[in-house]
């Protein structure tokens, strides 16, 4: 399968759409571990797992971000755009 494709065309590949919705299930998971991180008195090994969500997520956001610049037919629109600043403030 393309990289690009796998990126890119979510509505028209089995693969893309897979991506798309991991992608969005990790913003969720994301969300959730935050909010779970601002209780007062968790333990160690909760605060410890939180962080290891939280380093696999950015990890897996910023490398979607950088292929979808990687893979933008005009990388500083892509940048500057919408979307672009969204994925950057993911």
């Amino acid at each position: 399968m393309d990289l690009r494709k796998l990126v890119e065309d979510h509505p028209h590949s089995h693969a893309g759409r897979a991506f798309f919705l991991t992608i969005q299930a990790l913003i969720v998971i994301s969300l959730i571990s935050f909010s779970i991180e601002t209780l007062p008195d968790l333990s160690d090994t909760v605060r410890f797992w939180l962080y290891v969500i939280e380093a696999v997520t950015v990890s897996i956001f910023t490398i979607e971000y950088g292929l979808r610049i990687l893979f933008a037919e005009n990388r500083l629109r892509y940048i500057t755009s919408f979307y672009g600043i969204v994925d950057l403030l993911q």
